[in-house]
C-alpha cells in the first residue's frame, strides 16, 4: 500500500496529557480504491482477506466482505480472524463469551 504518514500529537482536553495519533492517508486510484503493493498480490487470497480485515477494522479504508472471507479461510486463518477481532475490541475477556484459541 502506498501511503503518507499523517500522524500527529494531540492533547486530551480533560487530562491535559499529550498523546500521539497514528494515522496515514492511503493513496487511491481514479476510482477511489487503495493502491496495493506487489507483495499484497503475492499473498494467498485468504491472507489478502486478513490484510483487508485489518485495514477495515483499524482504518476503515476498504470494503471488506466478511462472508467472502469466511468462505475462504481455513481453521488456522479463522483463528487469526478471531484474534484480530479481540485485539480490536481491546480485551480478551467478554462477559458471557468464552473463546479459547490454541
Amino acid at each position: 500500500m502506498k501511503y503518507k504518514d499523517t500522524s500527529c500529537f494531540e492533547t486530551d482536553e480533560e487530562t491535559g496529557q499529550e498523546y500521539q495519533v497514528i494515522d496515514c492517508e492511503v493513496e487511491v486510484d481514479e476510482e477511489g480504491k487503495e493502491i496495493r503493493s506487489e507483495a499484497y498480490y503475492q499473498l494467498s487470497s485468504g491472507y489478502r482477506k486478513l490484510v483487508d480485515l485489518a485495514t477495515n477494522l483499524f482504518n476503515r479504508h476498504n470494503d471488506f466482505n466478511l462472508m467472502d472471507a469466511l468462505e475462504t479461510w481455513d481453521d488456522a486463518l479463522f483463528k487469526v480472524f478471531l484474534q484480530v477481532v479481540l485485539i480490536r475490541k481491546g480485551n480478551r475477556e467478554i462477559n458471557g463469551l468464552a473463546i479459547h484459541i490454541e
